[in-house]
């Protein structure tokens, strides 16, 4: 009895490490080194290849031009959130950065997107120019924080938060460009990062910490160079 009760508990935990995501499309299968998971479809004109973690967490997306040579249009993704869109052209290495391919329909129809901060974005203008506290939305629509602009530049503190409303990044800009304190947080509210910009480079002390707040690492930068590593 004690022996098939382990076999049982065995088949589920074995089961459970490799049950397949509820969320994967149908035809997606799992990657040749079994750590992720893949789709592939083709048409006429493109080669789209979907890569998912082993949790179902979209991780990136190609779609390669077939009509023209080296070209991709690629997407990457941080925790399931978009983070980069390019045209990527593997003839000459150039990359082109985009904005989402589609705009969602629940934010404010001037919104724009910001490139820098991988944010769409909607505010006031003033002489065709932004002014002011400016709304930040993630790629799909979820408010994601604010940001303050002076005669079109990014000039005050930019913060930005998780799904849930806690702090996710909070940085002050000067002219378009990381100036002074930049920290980020965990999603349990604490400090992971603590960092020092001049002029949109890191120059000066970073701190790096863990979720229960104890210093990690302490890094040193100059003028954006990696100067040593302590602790």
């Amino acid at each position: 009895m004690k022996r098939n009760l382990k076999v049982l508990i065995s088949f589920f935990i074995v089961v459970g490490l490799f049950a397949r995501p509820s969320n994967l499309p149908t035809n997606a299968e799992r990657c040749i080194d079994e750590k992720c998971y893949k789709l592939v479809k083709e048409n006429d004109d493109f080669r789209l290849i979907k890569i998912w973690d082993l949790e179902g967490v979209i991780q990136s997306e190609s779609k390669i031009d077939k009509k023209h040579s080296g070209i991709s249009y690629d997407t990457l993704y941080y925790h399931g959130k978009f983070y980069q869109r390019f045209q990527n052209n593997r003839t000459n290495r150039v990359k082109k950065y985009l904005p989402p391919e589609y705009k969602p329909k629940k934010i404010p129809a001037d919104a724009v997107f910001n490139l820098e901060l991988s944010k769409w974005e909607s505010g006031n203008y003033i002489e065709g120019k932004k002014e002011g506290i400016w709304n930040l939305y993630w790629a799909d629509g979820e408010f994601a924080g604010n940001a303050v602009y002076l005669n079109d530049n990014l000039n005050g503190d930019v913060e930005i938060g998780y799904e849930d409303g806690k702090k996710h990044l909070k940085c002050s800009y000067l002219n378009r460009k990381r100036n002074g304190v930049c920290l980020s947080y965990f999603p349990n509210g604490s400090i992971f990062q603590e960092s020092l910009y001049r002029d949109g480079q890191l120059d000066g002390i970073r701190n790096t910490y863990d979720e229960k707040g104890n210093l990690v690492y302490i890094d040193k930068f100059i003028k954006g160079k990696f100067i040593n590593e302590s602790k």
